[in-house]
């Protein structure tokens, strides 16, 4: 659900303690708590961020039990209960010539782990490289053109920056380092 949030652009998530029942998810809710979710958040960084909010908030629901006993809780509206699917591999790869945006999301979404990523060709070699930080920007061109200078790729809709990358079998690579060493790139969509 995190990774589907942050593929969504949702900039508010939660987490809840709820009574456990034998469908998914369906139980009375205790206690709940919101955090707010920043367009740069990635996934690891979402998941301490309610990790934290999780602990605060069960500890204040266990207190709770010891000096008042049984917590009241309140039903889900059934009619509110979304799915979110499993991440499929065929979804981590990036597609050019969708919105800066929507590449921005799942990025994000997947990052550090899978990783999204896509399809380039450096001095005759066609490798994956796994996209870890982007940044959008309203520049327009045309879809999957490269621009070195700034590590810049067009989008459908918008540009994407990237701010950290990791080519195929090597490590992680901050935004200097894309600039200097993705030299004569090609991307494929």
């Amino acid at each position: 659900p995190m990774q589907r949030c942050l593929m969504d652009g949702v900039e508010e998530t939660g987490v809840c303690i709820q009574k456990m029942v034998k469908q998914l998810d369906a139980g009375d809710v205790i206690a709940e708590t919101k955090v707010a979710v920043p367009v740069q958040m990635n996934l690891g960084e979402l998941q301490k961020k309610l990790c934290e909010a999780s602990k605060k908030l069960l500890l204040s629901v266990l207190r709770s039990f010891e000096k008042e006993g049984v917590p009241e809780a309140l039903p889900q509206d059934p009619a509110e209960v979304t799915f979110a699917p499993k991440i499929e591999t065929e979804e981590c790869e990036i597609r050019w010539n969708r919105p800066a945006r929507e590449i921005h999301n799942l990025v994000r979404a997947l990052s550090p782990r899978p990783g999204a990523w896509c399809w380039i060709e450096q001095e005759g070699n066609k490798k994956r490289l796994k996209v870890l930080r982007t940044k959008i920007l309203s520049k327009e061109g045309s879809p999957r053109e490269f621009e070195q200078a700034q590590a810049l790729i067009y989008c459908g809709e918008g540009a994407i920056e990237l701010e950290e990358s990791q080519p195929e079998g090597k490590k992680p690579m901050p935004a200097f380092a894309v600039r200097l060493g993705l030299k004569d790139l090609i991307i494929f969509l």
